[in-house]
């Protein structure tokens, strides 16, 4: 509980922040979500724990949560935040390196993650085996 509240300080900051770049007290702060992307966000009801959290955020400023919705798999949600789109990205994949610091996205902030996933490859028992997914090549 303690390091969620972090995260909701940190996410807070952040879209104070951005939404003072359009007006001292925002009626709405625009948050970039993925349309289909459960169990994080999900356009068509308006749910996810991710959409959950923009509300309690967009609560704490006594603003309402509103969602730009975009296609996960192919738009860049801190582009969106870069144009204008969105005061703040829930859920942006970002590389490791740049949450560890090595690079950066000029003029997005990023958190400390709160949310991370893993992948595994699913292949044919007799298939060869890999190493990473760039030996793919191609097949990917």
């Amino acid at each position: 509980m303690i390091r969620l509240k972090a995260v909701l300080l940190l996410v807070l900051i952040f879209v104070v922040a951005a939404a003072n770049s359009r007006a001292q007290t925002p009626e709405s702060i625009r948050f970039c979500a993925g349309e289909d992307n459960m169990p994080l966000s999900q356009k068509s009801n308006e749910s996810g724990f991710e959409v959950d959290f923009a509300r309690a955020v967009a609560r704490l400023l006594k603003a309402e949560a509103e969602f730009i919705w975009l296609d996960s798999h192919a738009e860049s949600f801190e582009q969106a935040v870069l144009e204008g789109r969105c005061d703040a990205a829930l859920g942006a994949i970002v590389e490791t390196e740049t949450m560890a610091g090595s690079r950066t996205l000029p003029g997005v902030v990023l958190t400390k993650p709160y949310y991370a996933a893993g992948y595994i490859l699913i292949r044919q028992p007799d298939a060869p085996p890999v190493g990473s997914l760039d030996s793919l090549g191609e097949q990917r």
